[in-house]
């Protein structure tokens, strides 16, 4: 896939935004997502358009209509111990940390 556009930027720079934990009070921001995927290049119905309609969205939001909630409670990585006494809600991205899935599991329901 070519993606010259973000040439020299970092990931962080190019994809500010995760999205494995949302919040809303209904479901209209679905609808807008949909309809910024559909209006993308066909490169990013492939691949990263998630995050593609996510920098368009926020965009057209303002200050009081959108939150930011902490990756590091709200999308843990197994990896990051010294924030897993802080999370929420676990990150299991990918297949190297599914694998560690069941381990988390077996040590949060002995506790």
């Amino acid at each position: 896939m070519n993606y010259l556009e973000y040439d020299q930027m970092s990931f962080g720079e190019v994809y500010p935004y995760l999205a494995c934990t949302t919040i809303t009070r209904n479901s209209g921001i679905w609808s807008e997502l949909v309809d910024a995927c559909d209006s993308l290049s066909e490169k990013f119905k492939i691949w990263y358009g998630d995050q593609e309609a996510l920098k368009i969205i926020v965009k057209t939001k303002s200050s009081d209509q959108l939150g930011m909630i902490p990756e590091h409670t709200y999308a843990c990585l197994p990896e990051y111990t010294n924030f897993l006494s802080q999370a929420i809600f676990l990150h299991f991205k990918g297949p190297a940390r599914k694998v560690l899935m069941r381990d988390f599991y077996k040590e949060i329901m002995r506790k």
